[in-house]
């Protein structure tokens, strides 16, 4: 390739060169063989935890009142076993305020377990019921959410079972903000039910 490379200089360095009036100008062409490898079609995984699978972002998301205050909880929420099972915090980082002690905790977390070749398997989570009150208009909102998280182990990169956490109740408070028309969560505290 190199030498093939170097023989397109010294025919381009000629091609501006001529010979008295009585001989004729010439142009070389140069050959250039045309890409015929196809690309290989790059793999789409299935996942066999459920937990692998993004939740489906409501649309009532998309309107600032109560109704999208409740959709954005529940959504987030759902966020919470995805970002474990895959390590893709994208979404939920999006939706993360800058300010939450919670959000920024479970984000290095994953990150960390992603980065030690780890994954979380299970830990669906069953929203049974979802409130929030609207506190300053249209920008603050505080929420509050029953839920059953499902049994959840964490694995290792050699697929050994590291931690096991059984099927837990819990009662979750939030801490709801809009800004510029993005739904933010600004507080997570929460306690495991009886």
């Amino acid at each position: 390739m190199a030498g093939l490379a170097a023989g397109v200089v010294v025919v381009g360095g000629l091609a501006g060169c001529t010979g008295g009036p009585d001989e004729p100008s010439w142009t070389p062409t140069v050959w250039t063989p045309e890409e015929t490898v196809e690309p290989s079609p790059t793999p789409t995984p299935t996942p066999d935890d459920p937990a692998a699978i993004p939740p489906e972002r409501p649309a009532a998301m998309d309107t600032g009142d109560t109704a999208g205050a409740e959709a954005f909880a529940t959504y987030f929420i759902e966020l919470f076993p995805y970002v474990f099972a895959t390590g893709d915090v994208d979404a939920f980082r999006a939706h993360s305020h800058p300010e939450c002690v919670f959000c920024t905790d479970v984000i290095a977390t994953a990150e960390a377990q992603t980065g030690a070749g780890g994954h979380s398997e299970g830990g669906l989570i069953d929203i049974q019921e979802v409130t929030a009150l609207e506190i300053d208009p249209g920008k603050w909102w505080g929420g509050s959410v029953e839920m059953v998280q499902a049994a959840v182990v964490d694995i290792d990169r050699d697929g050994n079972v590291v931690t096991e956490v059984a099927e837990t109740a819990y009662h979750v408070d939030l801490a709801i903000v809009r800004e510029n028309g993005i739904w933010l969560m600004r507080e997570v505290s929460h306690e495991e039910k009886s």
